[in-house]
């Protein structure tokens, strides 16, 4: 299924979003997947944090208050999408991003089986696609990233994002 990279509020106001409830194994469990996949794409993230399982984007919330607001009004678009279908009452939620004074953190997960990325790599110099993806360093920069909401979950009284890294340009 392809994905809407929501790269405007106007794109946001438009897309009609549909909604699907997945149970989990354990009671008062779920997840919402959401119809068109949905995702985001960031210009010159700092690496902060990164191991095989995750990474951590950090960006200045001033410097890109434009994205940094967008990625906000998404969190509120998606959540009303699931509040208007599910009652999801007096449930925590987390946001998207973690903000402090001056920066935004995004945590991604990065999707592998057996030391195997499945994310596209796209190298500038070439103009092409490259079929491996390598752990970055921490505090290194991607030209431009693509992350998909992959759904919002609920375990129990909480409710929170999965992204996933499924592009990086070089």
């Amino acid at each position: 299924m392809s994905s809407i990279i929501i790269t405007s509020h106007d794109v946001l106001k438009t897309l009609q979003i549909g909604i699907n409830r997945k149970s989990q194994k354990e009671n008062n469990c779920y997840n919402y997947f959401f119809t068109p996949n949905v995702s985001i794409r960031i210009y010159k993230p700092l690496i902060s944090v990164v191991n095989k399982d995750y990474i951590v984007f950090k960006f200045d919330k001033y410097r890109n208050s434009g994205m940094y607001h967008l990625i906000e009004d998404i969190n509120k678009r998606l959540y009303s999408v699931v509040e208007s279908n599910y009652n999801i009452e007096g449930i925590q939620r987390d946001n998207i991003l973690l903000v402090n004074e001056n920066f935004v953190y995004l945590k991604a997960h990065l999707p592998h089986k057996n030391s195997k990325y499945f994310i596209s790599v796209h190298n500038k110099d070439t103009d092409q696609l490259s079929g491996t993806f390598w752990l970055p360093n921490a505090n290194a920069v991607y030209d431009e990233v693509v992350l998909d909401i992959r759904n919002v979950w609920q375990y129990r009284n909480k409710l929170g994002y999965r992204l996933e890294l499924k592009y990086v340009s070089l």
